[in-house]
């Protein structure tokens, strides 16, 4: 079975099948599968076939070269995983004016330095801000239940700042780094 699952046939077996669960759902609700099974493998195992030949070791990817379009002939290359996955970022956070990033959370554009790191994505920064990330889970970040800091935390730590309290006098009132309260004031 699982010799199977790597063939190019069983690449394009599993292809269709995905294809299948996904249209109709999220963002693909309004695009269509306009092949049935056997015209998809007609033309999906010669693809795959042709693609796995020329690129030994990568994974291989059904996409759609017009984004807009449905799946069906003319419509559909097999290009690596890699590939397909950049192509899919079609958020705003690939829209968002220089120097800041797309919070998916909080749905707001943010200057990066509100990011944290990740180098994979395209931008350098997480999808997620300092402030919401965590939230609702983990116990970090201002908006989770569990944060270390309440927003009230965070405005008394403004205000006593502002009225000449030290980063190290912070920290050890509110039980926290002084790399927390730095960041909180910036």
């Amino acid at each position: 079975m699982r010799e199977y699952d790597q063939s190019p046939k069983g690449k394009a077996s599993q292809s269709f099948r995905s294809i299948k669960k996904r249209i109709g759902k999220g963002s693909y609700k309004d695009v269509e599968l306009r092949l049935t099974q056997e015209q998809y493998m007609y033309w999906a195992v010669p693809a795959y076939e042709h693609f796995m030949r020329k690129n030994p070791g990568v994974t291989p990817s059904v996409d759609r070269i017009d984004n807009g379009g449905h799946y069906e002939r003319g419509n559909l290359q097999v290009i690596s995983y890699q590939d397909n996955a950049s192509k899919r970022s079609n958020t705003k956070r690939h829209l968002a004016p220089e120097g800041h990033s797309w919070c998916r959370i909080c749905d707001k554009f943010k200057p990066y330095i509100d990011f944290g790191v990740q180098r994979s994505s395209k931008n350098g920064c997480r999808s997620e801000c300092f402030e919401c990330m965590g939230m609702p889970g983990n116990g970090r970040g201002i908006r989770s239940p569990r944060a270390k800091l309440t927003e009230a935390d965070v405005s008394q730590i403004k205000e006593l700042h502002q009225n000449g309290a030290t980063t190290k006098f912070l920290a050890d009132k509110f039980c926290v780094t002084t790399a927390a309260i730095r960041y909180r004031l910036r």
